[in-house]
């Protein structure tokens, strides 16, 4: 009783598949070659200008509504970046997924894939993550890819190493990503870079002082490399800052605040006398506990004197950064600055 049905369908399916097909009616209303342009442009505009929520709106009933225009693929791209700015990460996925399906662009297929991957960075899916990488180096051998793009292809992959504990690997990465860049790479390129560079840092930094038993020599002495390796983290943030990315930039702020915070914390611990040994067990058994108290008391005041001297050192070198600094990235700087003239104020 359906056969009339065939041939008008066959019909209008072909008409749909060798041209655009804008007059396809829905249970939404009427499809007009107007509402698909106006929903495109306005999907594209929302998205460049951070309205995110507009730009799923627009995009996805582009995707829904058109499937026969031209833009009808590049749509799923732009989609997906709005979704993930959502942090709507599963549906990125599943529109980015599309998207490299069908996407016949070697070098679009290869920023689909940098969407997808960061998908799977927010989801936790490292080991996905890392594959995307992979499948963006393939594409590399028979392609000549952007540099921004094979940039940012290292830094997933070196940030999907380390979140899979391979450290050595996710350094050697970053380091080869870091020889790259150049002035000719965007800001969000050279930002996540170096922020994945500081992370590492910091990182770093907190392994000092080590657990073991110390003595009062190599207690100064680990705290003080500690010292050297935040002044050392700061001439990171001050690249990140002179790269004149945003998100970058207040991530940045952040890891360096939370590192000050983190040597002070060590810079005034209380270190008894397991932590801490006398000059020797001899000299040890004839102290009395008021000598023993007073040694520590003494020795906790030089540990604080001594990391105050880096906090200083750290507080001149963000303050002479003020004047080559892009007026967008003040904010941070000043942020960093407050917060360790905080720190400061604390130590007598």
């Amino acid at each position: 009783m359906w056969r009339w049905l065939s041939i008008p369908t066959i019909l209008l399916f072909s008409l749909c598949f060798f041209q655009p097909c804008y007059a396809i009616p829905t249970s939404s209303g009427q499809n007009t070659e107007e509402e698909a342009q106006v929903l495109w442009n306005s999907g594209k505009a929302a998205l460049s200008e951070s309205r995110f929520q507009d730009a799923v709106n627009a995009l996805q009933r582009y995707v829904d509504r058109y499937p026969g225009t031209p833009d009808y693929l590049r749509a799923h791209f732009y989609l997906g970046k709005a979704l993930i700015e959502q942090n709507s990460n599963s549906k990125a996925v599943a529109v980015l997924t599309n998207f490299i399906t069908s996407c016949q662009n070697p070098v679009e297929s290869a920023e689909g894939r940098l969407l997808l991957a960061n998908a799977y960075l927010n989801l936790e899916k490292y080991q996905q993550a890392y594959l995307i990488t992979l499948e963006i180096d393939q594409i590399e051998k028979k392609t000549s890819l952007p540099s921004d793009t094979l940039l940012e292809a290292l830094y997933i992959k070196s940030r999907s190493l380390l979140n899979l504990n391979y450290l050595d690997r996710a350094t050697q990465v970053l380091a080869s990503a870091d020889k790259q860049l150049s002035d000719k790479n965007s800001p969000m390129v050279k930002g996540q870079v170096f922020d994945l560079k500081l992370k590492l840092k910091i990182s770093e930094c907190a392994q000092l002082p080590s657990k073991d038993r110390l003595d009062e020599g190599q207690l100064r002495d680990q705290l003080d490399r500690r010292g050297t390796c935040v002044l050392e983290s700061l001439l990171i943030f001050h690249k990140i800052l002179k790269s004149n990315d945003l998100r970058s930039a207040a991530s940045a702020a952040t890891q360096v605040n939370e590192a000050f915070d983190q040597y002070s914390k060590s810079c005034s611990s209380s270190y008894s006398a397991p932590a801490v040994s006398p000059i020797s067990k001899q000299s040890s058994s004839r102290r009395t506990a008021q000598e023993m108290r007073r040694y520590h008391a003494e020795l906790s005041d030089q540990l604080k004197q001594d990391c105050k001297k880096n906090w200083n050192t750290g507080l001149q070198l963000l303050n002479s950064w003020k004047a080559d600094l892009p007026n967008s990235m003040l904010g941070s700087l000043l942020q960093t600055s407050k917060s360790l003239e905080k720190i400061i104020s604390r130590v007598p």
